[in-house]
């Protein structure tokens, strides 16, 4: 038999962990350690050297571009979520715009309809069920949905010549260790391994994604993860959205990464404490933004009075009731209708 028809695989010897392979969640993809590297990768690639910013993000997005020699220009956004900045963009200028929560498709297509496609950059990391839409680069967080060590994703246009790393993340395993513990014990018991993992993606250098996560994202049944947080948003929304200070609209094929509740007349920062002592744990998005944030800003008045409720695949519907129930008393108790 000749060599090159044999299987170009291990053959016996002891057993791997078992895995299946569902495929691709994306086409045509560039496949990065980080969210934050493929951000860089962009920015390194991206003929233009200025990007405007929103000054309510995650401080690693910034990081990341001015790692890459970009200069990074701040913006505001209105109580639409839109950005504060004129209508035209300078030739030589970006736009980097967040779909906040997964929840702002109508917003992407206004700025679509306002701007010249090719100058906009979307960060899908709350989004990552979002279309692509025809924008120079589309950046997504799988992590950020389900349980994976790292990684990140890019689809971008064909005018920008993306570079591909050669060097690939081998930390992964690494980083294994939280995930295990929340598995087979609980969420404090991982949560120190957590943040070091988290920490440890700050070097936003290129890499590609490892081997371990590109496996373990193609063992997971995105359908049905789209399926239970839609279901999970809705029930929530259908109770709150009387009582919730901003309006979502969740558009056709959106998934959102949470339930944002927004309530001004009551100690948010009670509630959150009173909800870990009751196992449920509700993060705030971004608290490394405040020095950014005029303390009278939109900005700084929706991440100081809002409840980012999640609404993850592993809650079904019954706990998605008891969780809304358990804030529905406590809200009672900080005297709001």
């Amino acid at each position: 038999m000749e060599n090159n028809l044999l299987p170009c695989k291990d053959i016996g010897g002891y057993f791997e962990l078992a895995l299946n392979n569902q495929g691709d969640l994306f086409d045509n993809a560039h496949y990065y350690q980080s969210a934050r590297a493929g951000i860089r990768a962009i920015a390194e690639a991206a003929t233009e050297q200025t990007i405007l910013v929103p000054k309510y993000v995650c401080t690693s997005v910034i990081s990341a571009i001015e790692d890459s020699g970009c200069t990074v220009v701040f913006y505001d956004l209105n109580d639409k979520f839109l950005p504060d900045i004129p209508n035209a963009l300078d030739k030589n200028t970006l736009l980097l715009y967040v779909n906040y929560f997964g929840l702002c498709k109508g917003n992407i297509n206004i700025l679509l309809n306002r701007y010249c496609p090719q100058q906009i950059i979307i960060d899908n990391s709350h989004g990552l069920f979002s279309c692509h839409f025809e924008v120079l680069a589309t950046v997504f967080s799988p992590r950020k949905f389900v349980g994976l060590p790292d990684g990140g994703v890019v689809r971008c246009s064909m005018k920008l010549k993306l570079f591909c790393p050669k060097e690939r993340d081998k930390e992964s395993f690494s980083r294994l260790k939280y995930l295990v513990e929340r598995l087979v014990e609980d969420a404090r018991t991982g949560y120190d391994g957590f943040i070091v993992a988290k920490n440890s993606l700050n070097n936003s250098t290129p890499l590609k994604m490892s081997k371990l996560t590109r496996k373990l994202m193609q063992n997971i049944e995105w359908d049905s993860i789209k399926k239970q947080r839609t279901e999970n948003y809705i029930i929530m929304d259908k109770h709150f959205s009387k009582i919730n200070e901003q309006s979502w609209f969740l558009d056709q094929n959106e998934v959102p990464l949470c339930y944002p509740l927004t309530v001004s007349h009551c100690d948010v920062d009670i509630i959150k404490k009173n909800l870990a002592k009751l196992n449920i744990f509700v993060p705030t998005y971004w608290q490394d933004s405040t020095p950014r944030l005029n303390k009278s800003s939109f900005e700084f008045k929706f991440m100081n009075n809002t409840l980012f409720l999640p609404i993850d695949h592993r809650l079904s519907c019954i706990e998605i009731k008891y969780v809304i129930n358990i804030v529905d008393q406590m809200m009672k108790d900080n005297n709001v209708d």
